[in-house]
């Protein structure tokens, strides 16, 4: 199992379209977005603090516990 995060800048109402090597995927707005406290969990949350969002951090054990996906 595998996450692979990207994110695109488009217009809203523009179609999306993927490769068929992705057997899924979630959109996100992204004041919705849970940041982890490293890696690229830091860059999200830059992008979150330019878009005038304040991030929130939650390792994954936490995560479990609530069983957030």
């Amino acid at each position: 199992f595998r996450r692979v995060l990207f994110r695109s800048a488009h217009a809203e109402g523009d179609e999306i379209k993927l490769s068929p090597e992705l057997a899924e995927y979630k959109l996100y707005k992204p004041e919705d977005i849970i940041c982890w406290p490293s890696g690229t969990g830091r860059g999200v949350a830059d992008w979150q603090r330019k878009l005038g969002i304040e991030p929130r951090f939650m390792d994954w054990d936490e995560r479990a516990r609530l069983n957030i996906e």
